[in-house]
């Protein structure tokens, strides 16, 4: 079983996997250095309250998901939104003029059936 230690630098360390950044990327402008990072990840030092914070503002996580693992549905869903958003900056500008062209038509289609859902709903009523 792990430690807490581990826990913690596991997720921290996957986290920083996900969002394809280097230990460098993550303290840049922060007092934690390189080498402090790499013993957090690996469950060889306890990062500080303070370095928690930062790392978790850092690499877009929760306290709570940091010490317990959990994360709750809007967490999730702020992950993966950023992990899409992510994605999306390595496309060609007309890729991401023809994913807009696609959300667009998809949110003008949900609308539509939902208005079209609504009066039939209505006729069914009468």
């Amino acid at each position: 079983m792990q430690n807490i230690d581990e826990e913690i630098g596991f997720r921290l360390k996957a986290r920083r996997y996900e969002l394809g950044l280097r230990l460098e990327d993550v303290v840049k402008n922060t007092p934690i250095d390189t080498s402090t990072l790499s013993r957090y990840e690996n469950g060889q030092a306890e990062p500080s309250f303070i370095y928690i914070g930062l790392l978790a503002d850092r690499l877009k996580l929760s306290l709570d998901y940091i010490y317990k693992g959990k994360l709750d549905e809007t967490e999730e869903a702020r992950n993966e939104l950023y992990s899409c958003f992510e994605e999306c900056l390595k496309l060609s500008i007309e890729d991401l003029n023809a994913l807009t062209r696609i959300c667009n038509n998809f949110i003008d289609l949900k609308y539509f059936n939902e208005a079209a859902d609504r009066k039939t709903r209505r006729a069914v009523k009468r």
